[in-house]
């Protein structure tokens, strides 16, 4: 992906040396680039690592996003025999996230829950590369709470909610690779 956003469209300019205007729009657009595809592509890659070492409650088969016409989900995991989801939000930017991100994710889960089936186990992933702000850190179980009345709420039971940041998806990533 990198290589079509950024360089496929020099390939002229940079074969002659003319690396000036390719750099500046690197520079310009690495951040939202790396917020849109690498680092939701990551913590995919920590939800399917964290469900093989058990670091989460819930057994997951399948990892991916959801994407509709109306919202996308960054991070979903699910096991449809175990009835259990995984659903994740990821945040790239130089300021701690606020709770709305969350709040949002909470709003999303009876969207994605298959239709006529018995309760699920729900457990939501915050990935903020800056971390998240003291409001939500201080008990996001009770923000899932709050946020989750009138929402299909005899389909589905949230079992847990955890927020990491890049250091420790990072730190976690290393460890379990070796």
């Amino acid at each position: 992906r990198f290589y079509y956003r950024f360089l496929a469209a020099h390939q002229t300019k940079l074969a002659i040396g003319q690396q000036e205007v390719t750099l500046e729009e690197i520079e310009s657009g690495l951040a939202e680039f790396i917020g849109h595809n690498t680092w939701p592509e990551l913590c995919r890659r920590w939800l399917l690592l964290a469900s093989a070492k058990k670091e989460i409650p819930l057994p997951i088969e399948d990892v991916g996003g959801e994407w509709r016409r109306s919202f996308a989900i960054d991070v979903v995991g699910m096991n449809e025999i175990e009835r259990c989801l995984v659903m994740g939000v990821c945040h790239w930017g130089d300021e701690p996230a606020g709770p709305e991100p969350l709040i949002e994710l909470v709003e999303k889960v009876s969207t994605i829950l298959p239709r006529n089936t018995e309760d699920w186990q729900v457990y939501f992933l915050g990935f903020a590369s800056a971390g998240w702000q003291e409001a939500v850190t201080r008990d996001p179980m009770k923000l899932i709470d709050e946020n989750r009345a009138g929402r299909n709420r005899s389909r589905w039971q949230e079992v847990g909610v955890k927020l990491l940041d890049l250091k420790q998806v990072d730190a976690d990533l290393d460890r379990w690779s070796m």
